[in-house]
């Protein structure tokens, strides 16, 4: 049985997303693309999920979108059935 994630959204990654979203209809197709992956298999190799060390996030996973877009995300500490999107943005931004 393949269950999918829960994607639950913070305050701060709501609003950089709708930021960056701000004027792009073809960025917001990648993106519903990519958190609808995310939730299927966060490990998926087009995604290039890897842990990384945040400064205010700790160890966290950083998942790739498309070009230089990146989101931040932890598993849920409750049996890991939730996904926490925790930032999103370029590699230069988020790290």
């Amino acid at each position: 049985m393949n269950l999918d994630f829960e994607l639950k959204r913070t305050k701060p990654f709501k609003k950089k997303l709708a930021k960056i979203l701000k004027g792009k209809h073809s960025l917001a197709k990648k993106i519903i693309k990519f958190l609808k992956l995310l939730a299927k298999d966060p490990k998926y190799p087009g995604l290039k999920s890897h842990q990384v060390n945040h400064p205010e996030h700790g160890k966290v996973w950083s998942s790739w979108v498309h070009d230089d877009l990146r989101v931040l995300w932890k598993y849920d500490e409750d049996g890991q059935i939730v996904i926490l999107l925790l930032d999103i943005g370029d590699h230069d931004h988020i790290y």
